[in-house]
């Protein structure tokens, strides 16, 4: 009996937790298949409605940064690119289809835009160049602007709508001069109180902090100055562009104790590779550059240059020297005193060959006279020009007669 009783509770219970079951309904109102009709359609009216184009601020690899381009699309399936970096304009067809989604495609050439997922490109591996791509999952689409992601690299890319008078040469013209006036071979990131010494690789700016960690920025060109493509945060404050201006002291669009400006020319000298114009130069420092050329006809005297090198000790400030088919470092003590002096101590080291001329081909003269009376030399420095000097020009505070012209670049030596 009591079997029974129990059988008809387990009954009752399942009809009742049957009937209090909520009955299910549909999430969405519209199916599948009507939904995503409506999102393309949707997108491609959001595509076509820009009535001048839209700025499209693309990316492959973060090895490269962003590059501009315009765009333009009609309701027929064409679109007109223009790159703003080699201003080729070329016209081609677009989809906008389904495919997990939405899916814009640039789907037949274009030699505006295809440049930037073309594997066989003047940069990066042959096989990958730029790494970017020609169709892109749509993740937003309105009137203000168009976010995707690549759908073979994922790289972000965000279209935002041209103004309607903006004339796409003078666009072109506005950053194409910002990038020009912005450009120098080296640049200091002061963030607070500290400052990372910056090189530009591509579109990339690579900050190294005093560990000697290299942190990339990706970065793209506006009419306005640099935008940062993915915020990057050192010394705790997030980094997001920086306004140009012509004093050269480009503050961060959002925060104020965040600048960017061009290295000194101390900075410039130190860093770079300079070499010492034989017919420009003092009568004092030919003298002494021909008397280590004629040391040994055998080893003739072919490249000699200031600046930072590595041949074989490391990356270090000092001359590096070409004879004949060897090449030899000597290192030099050096101090930046302000923008435009530097202290020269003389030689700290050298590598086997540095060592081997300086005893035995005179350049144990030439650091004679580098450091007069055996004391540390001061230079004050004067360039040609403020960012992107070709020329340097070093005279001795203790003997002017020491006067080093010096020309960008490991020049061959000509006397």
């Amino acid at each position: 009996m009591n079997k029974l009783y129990s059988l008809l509770f387990m009954v009752g219970a399942l009809a009742m937790a049957s009937s209090c079951t909520p009955e299910i309904k549909d999430v969405f109102d519209k199916p599948a298949a009507t939904r995503i009709m409506e999102s393309i359609e949707n997108t491609k009216q959001v595509l076509v409605s820009a009535p001048n184009g839209w700025r499209v601020a693309y990316q492959g690899s973060s090895l490269y940064g962003g590059y501009n381009l315009i765009c333009q699309f009609d309701k027929d399936n064409g679109v007109h690119c223009l790159d703003v970096t080699t201003q080729t304009e070329d016209t081609s067809h677009y989809s906008v289809e389904q495919s997990q989604g939405v899916l814009l495609s640039f789907d037949s050439f274009n030699k505006a835009f295809h440049i930037y997922s073309d594997p066989v490109a003047n940069v990066g591996t042959n096989g990958k160049g730029y790494e970017g791509d020609f169709e892109f999952r749509v993740l937003k689409a309105t009137a203000d602007s168009v976010i995707m992601a690549g759908k073979k690299h994922n790289a972000r890319i965000v279209m935002t709508p041209m103004a309607a008078n903006q004339k796409w040469a003078d666009f072109v013209s506005q950053v194409n001069t910002v990038k020009q006036n912005m450009k120098t071979d080296r640049y200091k990131l002061i963030v607070g109180d500290v400052t990372y010494p910056c090189t530009m690789s591509y579109n990339v700016l690579k900050a190294t902090d005093a560990e000697g960690t290299v942190h990339d920025i990706p970065v793209i060109y506006t009419p306005a100055g640099l935008d940062v493509l993915t915020p990057v945060t050192l010394n705790g404050k997030v980094i997001s562009g920086f306004t140009y201006t012509e004093d050269d002291n480009w503050l961060d669009k959002v925060d104020k104790t965040i600048k960017l400006v061009p290295a000194s020319t101390a900075e410039l000298f130190i860093n770079g590779w300079w070499t010492p114009n034989m017919k420009k130069s003092s009568a004092k420092v030919v003298q002494l550059f021909q008397a280590a050329a004629k040391a040994n006809t055998k080893f003739p005297l072919s490249y000699a240059y200031f600046g930072t090198e590595s041949i074989s000790l490391g990356s270090q400030f000092g001359i590096s020297i070409k004879m004949s088919k060897y090449w030899g470092q000597i290192v030099l003590g050096v101090e930046q005193v302000d923008d435009e002096t530097i202290v020269i101590s003389g030689k700290t080291t050298a590598d086997a060959n540095g060592d081997y001329f300086t005893k035995n081909f005179h350049w144990d003269k030439i650091i004679e006279m580098l450091t007069p009376n055996g004391k540390p030399g001061t230079y004050k420095l004067k360039a040609n020009k403020t960012k992107l000097p070709t020329r340097i020009t070093l005279t001795c505070v203790e003997d002017p007669s020491i006067v080093f012209v010096c020309d960008k670049g490991d020049v061959k030596i000509s006397f």
